[in-house]
């Protein structure tokens, strides 16, 4: 599953390096560096929230779902209250060579990685109740799914939207895994 995960998650580096080039790949780390403290801790809080849901979930399923919704949601005021804050800020936190040489694309770019972060939330409250479900078979083949979605839109979109197509091929990707995760969350819990 990590060779899926890898996949999934660098689509739009495989994607962009064979249809835009090394230039493309810059500018998408670069605009990344802008949200990745919102990004970075999406996982830390899940190793250490799954194992309290896990246990709940023998105990009071509904209250696991609950307190994994609860996480989400937290996560996401946090995300969304940096990504605002980013953007009272842009003018400050941007250096001017960056603003100069890249114009909007680069603004354009750090509002899709900032939406992708967002959509990382929400399908990461749906995956630590996948995980305290045990359903790790489905998990892996949700996965498999995911990484194919993620890299044939990235690819897709790249042709037509280049850089910006990119990120958003990522975040269908993401969108489809959180949407399968779903399905089996209704309906076990």
């Amino acid at each position: 599953t990590s060779i899926v995960l890898s996949l999934r998650s660098q689509a739009h580096v495989i994607a962009t390096s064979l249809l835009i080039g090394p230039a493309g790949v810059a500018i998408l780390n670069v605009s990344r560096l802008f949200v990745t403290p919102a990004i970075m801790i999406t996982p830390a809080v899940s190793q250490v929230m799954i194992p309290k849901i896990s246990g709940l979930r023998v105990v009071d399923p509904k209250g696991a779902k609950t307190l994994s919704y609860h996480v989400g949601l937290w996560l996401l005021i946090l995300h969304s209250s940096y990504a605002c804050t980013l953007g009272v800020f842009w003018a400050l936190s941007t250096p001017n060579s960056l603003t100069q040489k890249y114009g909007n694309l680069l603004s354009s770019l750090v509002i899709l990685w900032a939406l992708y972060a967002g959509m990382l939330v929400f399908r990461n409250s749906q995956e630590m109740l996948i995980v305290a479900l045990k359903q790790f078979r489905f998990q892996a083949f949700v996965s498999i799914v995911g990484a194919l979605a993620a890299i044939a839109a990235t690819f897709a979109l790249t042709r037509v939207y280049a850089e910006l197509g990119t990120i958003v091929g990522l975040i269908v990707g993401e969108l489809v895994v959180a949407v399968l995760y779903l399905s089996v969350v209704r309906n076990r819990t």
